[in-house]
């Protein structure tokens, strides 16, 4: 069973405001991923790109490193199995209020057991969206750079 990933420069995926969430992905080098982990705490400091692990302890990135974005693709058959993870999930953590279900976590322990295979595209335009409040106006002025340059549309409809 199989997908795909169009996975981004984790430099280019960062917030200014505070800390995001990124799975960090590996490849095998023909373009498979072979693994995603989840970083739920990276953020800049000193100019450099730093991850806090659940242990406290800290780990640092290059800003190079391939981070998912949830740009996903997914054959059919694929979908029962995140289904049936999603239920499991449900089940153990669905009245938790803060419980979240990691797509590239769950994406990583198909792998891990055999039953997907993602093809891995890495690209290096820049991701942006709305993380934080103060994200806002970095949004907006992205995406009317990319208006007013023609690499956009100004109406989708």
């Amino acid at each position: 069973m199989g997908g795909c990933i169009a996975a981004f420069r984790l430099d280019n995926t960062l917030s200014e405001n505070g800390s995001v969430s990124r799975g960090i992905c590996s490849d095998d080098g023909a373009g498979h991923l072979t693994k995603v982990v989840e970083n739920t705490k990276i953020f800049r400091r000193d100019g450099k790109i730093i991850s806090t692990q659940e242990d406290g302890s800290e780990v640092e990135f290059s800003g190079a490193e391939a981070a998912s974005m949830n740009s996903w693709g997914f054959h059919e058959e694929l979908v029962g199995e995140l289904e049936a993870l999603f239920i499991e999930f449900l089940k153990a953590r669905g009245t938790e209020l803060k419980s979240e279900f990691y797509l590239p976590g769950v994406v990583d322990t198909l792998i891990r057991n055999g039953k997907a295979e993602i093809a891995m595209r890495q690209t290096t335009d820049s991701w942006f969206g709305i993380t934080y409040r103060e994200d806002r106006p970095i949004f907006q002025a992205a995406l009317a750079n990319l208006v007013n340059t023609g690499k956009y549309p100004k109406q989708l409809f």
